[in-house]
């Protein structure tokens, strides 16, 4: 005798000659006992803009769609539905039946479990961060934005839907870059800006910044970032604020604030946003303490440590040929830079080029046919 699958609401069952596991794409699909598929039960229970924060975006499940009438989770199936509901199981089942390692192995177990005892906020947030490791960006939101409408207490869940909400903006390419547009995931994170938690509030309040940040309110960017850096310093952070004050053409503060950073956090990532920094600001000749000797000096000290230190040469070559460019030495920054192409172009040589590096050797091609 198979097992025998109950399907919670319908007086039917289905049976199977091996036991049945529920994949991704049967994740996507199931929310509540009844089987009832996902996008019907959001479309039903939610609000369609509700977990993106009141605009939909482009292909999304929500758009043009209206709310409906609320009907209870727990009703019995009508027949139409039972079938339905049958059908839509051996569907994705018949792509689905193998045992699956890491996420979708989890999911299965999370799905069993909002089968058996209905949507709760920490399931729902659990099969989120499940969904976000997949890279299924929409659905984490779906589920984040109705653990937080089952549980508002739940901050951790509020501030993962922000990062998502902030996450999907950047990407659709339906939005164009207005400010108005990150209304959204600056609401939903307001909230926490007032937990009684200290680090939920910087976090959020770090999270509010790389908002503004991406909104081009630097001002606000820099306000935040900076007030969330008095508590910890975060290397993120860090950059962030420069680039908001680079963008706002405040030079010198970007470069004494990576400064600081350079010396609480010891990184070569702010060591070489520094450096970067430095060059930026010596390029700028409005500013006359940009165009200082020190500057330079500064900058070419922290390459050649570098490049007698460094088994990988390339990005720091580039940075070389960008200063000797700046001072006129042009047929030492083309050697440079030939040097530098050809580290990069052994390095490319793989499956999967790094697009950090193939972003390094672009620059170095535009700095060669300057």
């Amino acid at each position: 005798m198979g097992n025998r699958v109950p399907l919670s609401g319908c007086h039917m069952t289905l049976q199977c000659s091996h036991k049945l596991r529920l994949g991704p794409a049967a994740s996507a699909l199931i929310l509540v006992p009844g089987l009832e598929p996902w996008n019907a039960m959001r479309r039903r229970l939610l609000p369609p803009q509700a977990d993106l924060g009141g605009r939909s975006l482009r292909g999304s499940v929500f758009q043009g769609r209206s709310l409906g009438t609320r009907t209870s989770i727990h009703s019995v199936c009508s027949i139409t539905k039972s079938l339905a509901a049958i059908l839509t199981i051996i569907l994705v089942l018949s792509q689905n039946v193998i045992a699956h390692d890491g996420p979708e192995e989890v999911l299965t177990t999370l799905n069993t479990a909002i089968l058996r005892n209905g949507p709760t906020a920490d399931l729902l947030f659990r099969r989120a961060t499940e969904f976000r490791a997949m890279r299924d960006y929409k659905h984490a939101a779906a589920d984040l934005g109705y653990a937080v409408r089952l549980d508002c207490s739940m901050e951790i869940a509020r501030l993962e839907l922000a990062r998502l909400q902030l996450l999907l903006l950047k990407s659709a390419s339906a939005f164009d870059e207005e400010v108005s547009h990150y209304k959204q995931p600056l609401e939903t994170i307001e909230p926490l800006l007032h937990s009684k938690d200290t680090a939920m509030r910087i976090a959020s309040l770090a999270l509010r910044g790389e908002i503004h940040l991406a909104a081009e309110n630097w001002m606000s960017a820099i306000e935040d970032l900076s007030e969330a850096l008095e508590t910890k310093p975060e290397v993120q952070w860090y950059l962030w604020r420069a680039e908001a004050q680079e963008r706002s053409k405040q030079y010198v503060a970007s470069i004494e604030g990576l400064r600081i950073a350079d010396t609480r956090t010891q990184s070569p990532v702010i060591k070489a946003a520094l450096c970067d920094a430095l060059i930026g600001a010596i390029r700028h000749p409005g500013d006359s303490e940009a165009r200082s000797v020190s500057m330079i000096r500064e900058a070419k000290t922290m390459i050649d440590l570098e490049l007698s230190t460094s088994r990988l040469k390339s990005a720091w070559l580039i940075r070389h040929a960008e200063l000797l460019l700046l001072s006129d030495d042009r047929h030492l920054a083309e050697s440079e830079l030939h040097a530098a192409i050809e580290e990069l172009d052994a390095r490319l040589q793989t499956q999967h080029p790094d697009p950090a590096l193939v972003r390094d050797r672009n620059r170095a091609v535009e700095l060669l046919n300057l």
